[in-house]
């Protein structure tokens, strides 16, 4: 299966929903930049006094790594990278 772009890979794994997943470090890298800008987003919608009084609130990261993984399905059980080595930001990204 070829991913023209990173923005349609979350909806094509979830139309395909393999249980295993191989890919190279770039593709891992790019949607962990995904990840990152999302995240960023994320915490730039929450006004300061929410962050201030709700303290027991899902953090942006977690409420955006709790879409991404609902967003993959439940039959996805590993990912695997291969070709190179991947940055440890991204290898510990889950």
């Amino acid at each position: 299966m070829l991913i023209q772009r990173v923005e349609t890979l979350v909806e094509t794994i979830r139309a395909a929903s393999p249980t295993y997943l191989v890919s190279t470090p770039r593709m891992w890298e790019e949607v962990y930049a995904l990840f990152s800008r999302r995240v960023n987003q994320e915490e730039n919608c929450r006004g300061e006094k929410e962050k201030e009084n709700d303290f027991l609130a899902e953090t942006p990261r977690a409420v955006v790594m709790r879409r991404f993984k609902d967003a993959l399905g439940s039959r996805l059980q590993q990912i695997t990278s291969g070709g190179a080595a991947l940055s440890p930001q991204v290898y510990f990204f889950s």
